[in-house]
């Protein structure tokens, strides 16, 4: 059976491919990583499972559920939001590297379409938000995906 969750952990792996490659800006002076990317939340920082974020934590994006729709005359669809945390003590232009990393994995997703049992609608949506904590810049990515109709059952079994 195939579920949101799957859709979840097929975005984590084929984020993790898109950015590999990039060498972010992190707080610890003079080290850079490529994005860490989590399904759902990030990992909670104590034992007491709250989320907090840490500066250790970025750069980072997060594949989170947002909502399913069953729809029986148009079909299901999975809303995603990707959640992009980047690090840069740059006041002007430190938004360039979240906004980069959200284009590279909308470019890449609109060349696949196809994640699993899951296909890409036609619309992504990329939002910076209007007040960023500086150092510390964000984005939105919000995705729809068409998930595969449940069939119905056609006939009664009358012997049970």
């Amino acid at each position: 059976m195939t579920t949101p969750i799957n859709l979840v952990d097929e975005l984590v792996k084929f984020i993790e491919g898109v950015v590999k490659e990039y060498d972010l800006t992190t707080k610890i002076k003079g080290e850079n990583k490529a994005p860490s990317v989590y399904a759902g939340y990030l990992p909670p920082e104590d034992d007491d499972g709250e989320e907090r974020l840490t500066p250790q934590d970025y750069p980072f994006v997060i594949a989170r559920f947002v909502s399913n729709t069953d729809d029986f005359s148009n079909g299901d669809s999975v809303n995603i939001r990707l959640v992009i945390g980047t690090y840069s003590e740059d006041e002007q232009n430190g938004w360039r590297d979240t906004l980069n990393i959200a284009t590279r994995i909308k470019i890449e997703l609109k060349k696949k379409q196809i994640l699993g049992a899951f296909a890409l609608t036609n619309q992504i949506q990329v939002e910076l938000f209007e007040e960023q904590l500086v150092p510390f810049w964000h984005a939105i990515m919000d995705l729809s995906f068409n998930e595969p109709q449940v069939q119905s059952e056609t006939g009664f079994d009358y012997d049970n």
